[in-house]
C-alpha cells in the first residue's frame, strides 16, 4: 500500500520544487510567515522506492535515517531588508537521537534567492546560520498529516491523530500538525 501511495506522491504536480508543501500563511508576533513542510516519503519515492522491499523494523530504521537528514518544518520570514529573507529550519538534530524531542531550529539567513531546495542539504547553508536553539516540544514522529502517504488517503481526517501500517507489524500514529505547530511557534516568538 505504501509504494502505491508513494508513486501518487511522485506524480503529482506541484509549484514548489519536488518535495516540499507550503503549509499555509500565518503570522508569527504580528509578522507575515509562509509555512513550508519536506516530505521525506517523497524523497524515499524519488531516490530509494526499493526501501519498500525490506520490512519491520529494519524499514523503519531505514526511513528514519533519510527522514534525519531532511528538515521537516520550514518558517519563511522576509526581513525589513528587501534582499534577505530568514528561515526557521526545524531539523532533527541525530545527536538527540533518543530524546523524545530531537529537534532543533536553525535560523538561516540568505538571499531572497535562496531556493528552497537548497535548505533540504545543511552543506548548502552551513555557513548562513545565524543560530541554532533547542525546539523543547517538537517530537520526533514518522508520519504526520502533511505527509504525501497521508494526504492521497481518502479517509484522511479519520487516520490523523489515529495509527497507520507502515510496514509489516509497524503501526505508527499519524500526528497532527498542531502538535508540531504550538511548539515549534513557541520557540519562534522568543526569535521574533
Amino acid at each position: 500500500m505504501l509504494l502505491s501511495l508513494l508513486l501518487f506522491c511522485v506524480a503529482e504536480p506541484k509549484d514548489l520544487p519536488d518535495v516540499w508543501t507550503k503549509i499555509e500563511t500565518t503570522q508569527v508576533k504580528g509578522e507575515d510567515v509562509e509555512v513550508f513542510f519536506c516530505d521525506f516519503w517523497a524523497v524515499i519515492g524519488k531516490t530509494q522506492p526499493d526501501l519498500f522491499h525490506i520490512k519491520g523494523d529494519a524499514f523503519v530504521k531505514e526511513a528514519q535515517k533519510i527522514q534525519q537528514q531532511l528538515p521537516t518544518y520550514v518558517v519563511k520570514r522576509k526581513t525589513s531588508n528587501a534582499d534577505s529573507v530568514l528561515y526557521y529550519v526545524l531539523r532533527h538534530n541525530v545527536e538527540k537521537k533518543e530524546d523524545p524531542f530531537p529537534f532543533d531550529i536553525e535560523v538561516v539567513r540568505v538571499a531572497k534567492e535562496f531556493p528552497l531546495q537548497s535548505l533540504e542539504n545543511r552543506s548548502n547553508y552551513r555557513q548562513y546560520i545565524d543560530t541554532i536553539l533547542h525546539a523543547p516540544g517538537c517530537r520526533s514522529y514518522l508520519l504526520c498529516e502533511h505527509h504525501c502517504l497521508i494526504q492521497a488517503l481518502k479517509d484522511k481526517e479519520k487516520i490523523i491523530g489515529s495509527g497507520m501500517p507502515v510496514t509489516e507489524g509497524i503501526i505508527t500514529r499519524v500526528l497532527p500538525y498542531k502538535s508540531i505547530k504550538a511548539s515549534f511557534f513557541n520557540s519562534l516568538e522568543t526569535l521574533f
